[in-house]
């Protein structure tokens, strides 16, 4: 890299730029998304504590990385993480060092204030999973998946589901995994995305989530389709009048979709109950895709696999990357912060 780059703070005033820059940095390859925000630093506003730092080149912003500082519990034990995210390098500047260049800024300023740092990585975006490990040299990394249910029948099952508050579903999911390690709990006035939460009920158990929408901080859009998803599109209007089918979108169309999260159940049949029912729900509102980041050990996470259509309802490798001084053990049943995803 021949020309000075200069890294400071994120302004408010940098919004534009930051915008225009994330413009240039769809994520994928034939399914290729890219995001839009309403600010680009109202995800940042969900913690209490975290910082963008900007990358610029003869006055022009090249990259952006954004950090936070968390609470949490390693092992029973209070201790200080810091989450790196909202990496951005414009595309003519790659394989320049510019990605090595801001996130050592980063994790040099995160690494004084806490006890571990941290990560998230699709697993289909190999070169970001090799990138990110040579750069972070993580300790230790823990698999994840992350469901995409399609939203696109009515579902039958007993039970019924209720509104209730976010503390009491967070309540009665720490309360069935009470052995979470890398456990915070997020103020419930820097949840921008929640929308609600429901619990389903029978005479005999229980399930619940929380839900949480993208749409104002990091909404998809979609910018390519494989061939596949094309050829599909023509013919599914054929057929939709004898058999109900997914939704699959248009290029320039933003993904419709929730989030769920402090997912909870006394039973596989009670999980799919509550899926079921938060499948109607979301079809009576327009959602195409409830999406559901669990670990591959959860206990829930086949139940999940088994209530939707396998042929459409692509499941995505997802890593969580860690390294310092303390750790979650290998074998950790995690929590997974909803405003990290």
């Amino acid at each position: 890299m021949t020309n000075h780059l200069d890294i400071r703070l994120y302004q408010r005033a940098d919004n534009e730029a930051a915008l225009a820059l994330e413009a240039q940095c769809p994520q994928g390859k034939s399914l290729k998304f890219s995001f839009h925000r309403r600010s680009f630093h109202l995800r940042t506003e969900s913690y209490e504590n975290a910082q963008i730092w900007v990358a610029l080149m003869n006055d022009r912003m090249i990259a952006t990385i954004a950090g936070a500082v968390k609470e949490v519990q390693l092992s029973g034990h209070p201790a200080r993480a810091g989450y790196i995210y909202d990496i951005r390098v414009q595309p003519q500047c790659r394989r320049q060092g510019v990605a090595k260049t801001i996130t050592e800024y980063a994790l040099a300023r995160l690494a004084p204030q806490t006890d571990l740092i941290y990560c998230f990585v699709a697993g289909q975006n190999r070169p970001a999973l090799r990138a990110v490990q040579k750069i972070y040299h993580a300790e230790i990394i823990l698999p994840l998946q992350y469901f995409a249910l399609p939203v696109y029948r009515h579902r039958s099952g007993v039970g019924e589901l209720h509104a209730v508050d976010f503390s009491q579903t967070h309540a009665q999911f720490v309360q069935r995994f009470s052995q979470l390690d890398f456990y915070c709990q997020p103020p419930q006035s820097r949840l921008h995305g929640y929308l609600g939460s429901y619990e389903w009920r029978s005479p005999d158990e229980r399930a619940g989530c929380s839900l949480w929408t993208n749409r104002e901080i990091l909404a998809e859009r979609v910018e390519h389709l494989p061939w596949q998803f094309s050829v599909l599109r023509r013919l599914f209007p054929l057929v939709r009048p004898i058999i109900s089918l997914p939704h699959i979108p248009q290029a320039g169309e933003f993904i419709q979709s929730w989030l769920l999260f402090d997912f909870y159940a006394d039973s596989p049949a009670a999980a799919k109950s509550l899926l079921a029912s938060i499948n109607n729900l979301a079809l009576k509102q327009g959602i195409h895709y409830l999406y559901l980041l669990m670990q591959k050990s959860h206990s829930l996470s086949a139940t999940v696999r088994e209530s939707a259509p396998r042929w459409f309802a692509p499941t995505i490798p997802y890593f969580l990357l860690a390294r310092g001084r303390l750790l979650p053990a290998p074998q950790a049943n995690v929590y997974i912060d909803v405003r990290d995803l």
